[in-house]
């Protein structure tokens, strides 16, 4: 059998995959380095886009899947990002699994040097579900529960839609909680007219600021001037 060799590391059958990333994050230079980059984060995606439709693609996975529960904190930092940049290769019923097994996931304590911006790794991994074209109904069921959630729901607002319009309408004064920025999402990934309508619809008992920021979202992000005028007329009438 030919070997596979990326940048001098052996990536065949007998390679051990998961000491090949553990190194390369601990010493930065196993898979390489290119001048232009910025951590050795860059170095795995190329090898990630590099064995695409590989028979060894399924064992990198499963090798950084392994990763993600390692006791390292570090390493779990950096590996996280993995499963939000190719998430339909990684299984989401697995992700979960390993979320709900790794307490270090749903730990509440902020960093004191987080930003801003700061997501919980736990909510990373939640993400990379959600991004999942197909995940299984375990997971939809959780990110329907997680979606709720007030500081960092918004963030899988949109997979959530598109996995599940019919649920997301019919739930619609639930999910939108009163967050004027939540209707945009959910009209952004809605997949037709009918969903639209039908969700403009049950936005008619949320509160004005809400009705009037989804008007603004109708305006920007419908593109059929008929249907724009049909949504406007719906909720100026409510």
């Amino acid at each position: 059998m030919k070997k596979l060799r990326i940048r001098g590391v052996d990536l065949g059958p007998s390679a051990d995959l998961v000491e090949v990333l553990r190194d390369h994050f601990r010493y930065g230079s196993p898979l390489g380095w290119e001048r232009w980059d910025s951590g050795p984060e860059e170095s795995v995606w190329r090898l990630f886009d590099a064995v695409k439709g590989r028979a060894v693609s399924k064992r990198l996975v499963a090798a950084a899947e392994e990763l993600l529960a390692d006791p390292n904190p570090a390493l779990r930092s950096q590996i996280v990002f993995l499963p939000q940049l190719y998430p339909e290769r990684f299984d989401p019923g697995r992700l979960l699994t390993i979320l709900d097994r790794t307490p270090a996931y749903r730990a509440r304590r902020r960093p004191s040097a987080a930003g801003a911006e700061y997501t919980p790794l736990g909510w990373q991994l939640v993400r990379a579900m959600a991004a999942h074209p197909r995940p299984p109904s375990r997971v939809r069921t959780r990110l329907r529960r997680l979606v709720m959630n007030r500081r960092h729901g918004a963030q899988i607002l949109a997979g959530v839609t598109y996995l599940g319009p019919a649920w997301v309408i019919r739930h619609a004064g639930e999910v939108v909680q009163g967050e004027h920025y939540r209707p945009v999402v959910i009209l952004m990934n809605l997949r037709n007219a009918s969903q639209r309508e039908q969700f403009i619809r049950a936005l008619a008992k949320q509160p004005l600021r809400i009705q009037r920021r989804a008007l603004s979202a109708i305006d920007e992000h419908v593109k059929s001037p008929t249907e724009r005028g049909r949504l406007r007329r719906l909720l100026e009438r409510s």
